[in-house]
């Protein structure tokens, strides 16, 4: 029975993560990350860079917990965009513009890994 519960949240942002996310692909392969003898391509610039946007993830971090934490305990009215956080797997949902496999005039929802 645990495998359907969620805990609702409000709808967090994201952007300084997919931010980092990118860039730090980038980061790792140029400065040789993983790759035995692989040569440093990393330039200064992309040193700030790095720096620039882990403070951006952290400032984005602590803006989300302090909206969790004003918005803990409301109701949710109709219409407000949530997020649901399972709760063994620490997973979102994901919705998605495909179609269900089981019903074809639903949209397709899983666990973010």
């Amino acid at each position: 029975m645990r495998d359907f519960v969620f805990q609702v949240l409000p709808r967090m942002n994201y952007d300084a993560f997919k931010e980092y996310s990118t860039f730090k692909k980038y980061f790792d392969k140029a400065s040789g990350v993983g790759i035995p003898g692989g040569k440093s391509t990393v330039t200064q610039q992309d040193k700030l860079k790095m720096g620039n946007l882990n403070k951006k993830l952290a400032e984005e971090s602590n803006l989300n917990r302090k909206l969790y934490d004003r918005r803990r305990g409301e109701h949710i009215n109709y219409g407000e965009e949530i997020q649901l956080l399972h709760y063994d797997s620490k997973s979102f949902l994901e919705g998605s513009k495909n179609c269900s496999e089981i019903d074809k005039s639903c949209n397709l929802v899983r666990l973010n890994a």
